[in-house]
């Protein structure tokens, strides 16, 4: 996924549609009681009517989907990852502030600083390393496809964990968006799926990549749990901006600074450091602590159809009828798993 996916902040590449979990627990009919046994009371309160968090999850996935465009736009003007970092020093910067200025903790407890850098090192590093290498070796529209997949992944992961129970509903919901996010991604790029073949070897590392995703997002969920989500995504990003100085470093020396479009650059850097980065950032790590990854994870497939639109009145882009099929497909499956 571009610069997104390049360096994740939670959800994925230029190609990437954020990927981005788990669900809270759902009372089912007795013939679903082997999928859901359990319901807590913070789930009966959430599948009632929809609700802040359904507007503000929204708003991060049209965040993030419009910062696909934001990043290929930023890196066709400086190195991705030298762009990565000034974005996430400017969302750091920013929460930082915030953090500063609220009444929210200063610091987390000490037993959580090994696992905020490990969450760090997992969403910088590691995901990158498989999203670039594989990017290069694979098409853009093999990427979105198998990265798109990673919610249902992690749908399918918290139920057979059960740690998470979402119904048959909710399994349907998100498989549902999925196939509407397969709709929106074989429209924007037909021809362009060509999974195996010369491929494989980009495939499979992609393959990689969405299972570092969905393993940074079950681990990040008892993390956010004990601790606030604005304390948590300050010390988080501050680990995943240091992370990123080694990342690009041996790109730092090839910038030409003085030839940089700057006009072009900052509004881009402003908009993926503090609209992507910092606000639909926060929106997320709340949205976990509050209502579970899975509920939250399944507005992330919002996101192609968002860069897909953006890409229309941005870029110029082709509209395809086959966007609004998966565009009604995506809305279903979110109605789905939310009400479990």
């Amino acid at each position: 996924m571009t610069a997104q996916a390049n360096t994740i902040a939670k959800p994925i590449s230029t190609t990437v549609a954020g990927a981005q979990n788990t669900a809270t627990p759902a009372t089912a009919a007795t013939s679903a009681s082997a999928v859901t046994p359990i319901e807590t009371k913070a789930s009966r309160r959430y599948r009632m009517p929809f609700g802040i968090y359904d507007v503000l999850l929204f708003l991060m996935a049209a965040v993030w989907g419009g910062n696909f465009v934001a990043m290929k736009t930023g890196t066709a003007l400086i190195h991705s990852s030298v762009f990565n970092l000034m974005r996430f020093s400017l969302g750091v910067a920013a929460l930082g502030a915030i953090l500063v200025f609220s009444k929210h903790p200063l610091t987390i407890p000490r037993r959580d600083w090994l696992n905020v850098i490990y969450l760090a090192f997992i969403s910088t590093v590691v995901y990158q390393i498989m999203f670039i290498n594989g990017l290069q070796l694979t098409t853009a529209a093999n990427s979105s496809l198998i990265l798109n997949a990673a919610p249902v992944l992690l749908v399918m992961i918290n139920v057979l964990r059960g740690k998470d129970r979402i119904g048959r509903n909710g399994v349907l919901g998100s498989l549902l968006a999925f196939v509407g996010v397969i709709s929106v991604v074989l429209a924007s790029h037909v021809g362009g799926v060509s999974l195996g073949g010369d491929s494989l070897r980009g495939d499979l590392l992609i393959v990689g990549a969405a299972f570092a995703w969905v393993w940074s997002v079950l681990a990040s969920r008892e993390v956010i749990q004990r601790n606030d989500p604005l304390t948590f995504s300050f010390w988080h990003g501050c680990w995943i901006t240091i992370l990123q100085v080694f990342v690009a470093l041996p790109d730092l020396p090839q910038v030409q600074w003085s030839t940089v479009n700057w006009g072009g650059l900052i509004p881009t850097i402003l908009y993926a450091g503090l609209a992507a980065f910092c606000i639909a950032g926060l929106i997320w790590n709340n949205s976990i602590q509050k209502i579970g990854t899975t509920r939250t994870a399944i507005y992330n497939n919002l996101q192609p159809i968002v860069a897909a639109i953006a890409g229309m009145i941005i870029l110029s882009e082709p509209f395809t009828p086959m966007l609004i099929v998966g565009t009604v497909l995506v809305l279903i499956g979110v109605i789905l798993v939310k009400r479990g």
